[in-house]
């Protein structure tokens, strides 16, 4: 019993190990992969030069006070009326 208990305990760096390298992979891969690839996707560039064009710095759009924030938050209230129907559900 001693034997096996010392067999788990040496297998756990090693899956500790593992686990940390799939951790940082998967990071790598949203990072290098995913993410430039969303922003090479149409809409998401016309929104980066949407931003661009009025100044913004994406990073710091929820942290800071902007002017052209009632703009952007206009386009999105159009947007969101366009395209979410009304539902009626009857109170039972």
């Amino acid at each position: 019993m001693h034997q096996e208990t010392r067999e788990v305990r040496s297998s756990r760096p090693l899956h500790r190990w593992s686990l940390l390298l799939v951790t940082l992979t998967a990071m790598w891969v949203i990072w290098c992969g995913v993410l430039p690839w969303v922003a090479a996707q149409p809409k998401m560039k016309q929104h980066l030069t949407f931003l661009d064009e009025r100044g913004i710095d994406p990073s710091a759009m929820f942290y800071t006070e902007l002017d052209a924030m009632d703009a952007i938050l206009h386009k999105v209230d159009r947007t969101q009326s366009f395209t979410v129907a009304p539902t009626d559900h009857p109170e039972n």
